[in-house]
């Protein structure tokens, strides 16, 4: 016997609504930027001050997007 488990995911929600330029104007990137993300809880104990630190000695056209939560959002 088998049994089929189906996606838990709506893969029709991750479909792009907009072009790549589009998502990039929208969050405040230029088409020249190189950026940087981070998906994590914004918490001392995963240290995102470490990559702020990392891009801030970087060139100007590297930036950085982070997506999170955590007591470090402000």
């Amino acid at each position: 016997p088998t049994t089929v488990i189906y996606n838990g995911i709506d893969t029709g929600r991750l479909a792009r609504t907009r072009t790549r330029d589009e998502a990039r104007e929208t969050l405040g990137f230029g088409p020249e930027d190189f950026v940087v993300g981070y998906v994590g809880r914004l918490a001392p104990e995963k240290r995102p001050h470490l990559i702020l630190e990392a891009v801030a000695g970087l060139p100007p056209h590297v930036k950085i997007l982070m997506v999170g939560w955590g007591p470090l959002l402000p």
